[in-house]
């Protein structure tokens, strides 16, 4: 026969405990003695989700997974810091301003600016670098020079667990995509005309624009450059800019339909809802983690599990 130690189940003096009498039963306390459970911000939890093995080699998994991990942030009250801004500052004004008036040619510019924008991992200093070069080149001059880089391709053969984003094109390639989100049209090279004074630059001919979305709309549906042409998308915020995500949607596979389905979330458009819902999960096998995530923290699901008129 068992010990069922009696005196370990007698109540305590109520006085002491400040509770009520025995045998009664308290709900409210057992209630607030539950822990309240905080949500998980998306990127942390995204950051602990593993690639599936059949998803390790597909295009941009590497750089994906590494712009998922937390990283710490360029301290700008640095003493070291504030000092290397100041002269790349001093440097970039000179690039920038060379090229505007003409005393640079496209591919000097391009060559002076690259390694200027290697300045440490891209995970840290885009955040910094992008508002940074913004208030040097608040007009727009540069952006041929920024087309110009991306239109160059990364450092190939690569060994297969490096990142591509780290390397020097690498970065200044993807600081040039995020760049763009910035403006919105894109004169040719040689028809800008800065400040109202005539550049050393113009031609003759009708100033030639070229939608800037339309461009990034063609770069999200690479996985490589996705990443970043989808943040730019989503920053312009243009009619065109949604239309080319929306899109995107339709014709994009893998890391580059995750990049793009996160990007219209982040628009919060209710009217998004359905066609993210409808083909967000399609053609991302082994990522449909990566998807799902933003879908349940955007998207008020419940309306349309009820299959009611209140999700439109």
């Amino acid at each position: 026969m068992s010990d069922t130690r009696l005196e370990q189940t007698e109540p305590k003096d109520p006085a002491q405990t400040g509770t009520g009498e025995a045998g009664e039963f308290h709900v409210e306390e057992k209630a607030t003695s539950t822990p309240v459970v905080e949500p998980v911000p998306t990127a942390e939890l995204e950051a602990k989700i593993a690639a599936p093995r059949q998803a390790q080699s597909r295009a941009g998994t590497i750089e994906h997974l590494a712009a998922r991990r937390p990283v710490t942030p360029v301290d700008l009250t640095s003493t070291e810091i504030k000092e290397r801004l100041s002269n790349l500052r001093t440097t970039i004004t000179s690039v920038v301003t060379g090229y505007r008036w003409g005393n640079i040619s496209l591919e000097d510019a391009t060559e002076q600016i690259i390694p200027l924008l290697n300045v440490g991992s891209i995970y840290q200093w885009a955040p910094v670098l992008v508002p940074f070069i913004l208030e040097i080149d608040r007009a727009g001059d540069f952006i041929p020079v920024w087309v110009h880089i991306i239109e160059r391709d990364d450092v190939p053969d690569l060994p297969t667990d490096a990142d591509p984003a780290e390397t020097m094109i690498g970065r200044a390639r993807r600081i040039a995509i995020l760049m763009l989100g910035n403006y919105k049209t894109f004169i040719e090279p040689g028809q800008s005309i800065p400040l109202g004074f005539k550049s050393r630059q113009s031609s003759k001919s009708i100033p030639k624009v070229q939608n800037l979305a339309q461009f990034l709309g063609k770069l999200a549906n690479d996985p490589n450059t996705s990443l970043y042409a989808t943040q730019s998308l989503a920053k312009q915020a243009t009619t065109e800019a949604m239309q080319a995500l929306i899109t995107a949607l339709k014709e994009a596979e893998g890391w580059a339909k995750v990049d793009i389905a996160e990007a219209c979330l982040s628009l919060n458009q209710p009217r998004f809802y359905e066609i993210v819902l409808a083909s967000g999960l399609d053609r991302v096998q082994g990522l449909e983690s990566y998807v799902a995530v933003p879908i349940y923290r955007s998207i008020p699901l419940e309306s349309y599990l009820r299959g009611g008129n209140d999700a439109h």
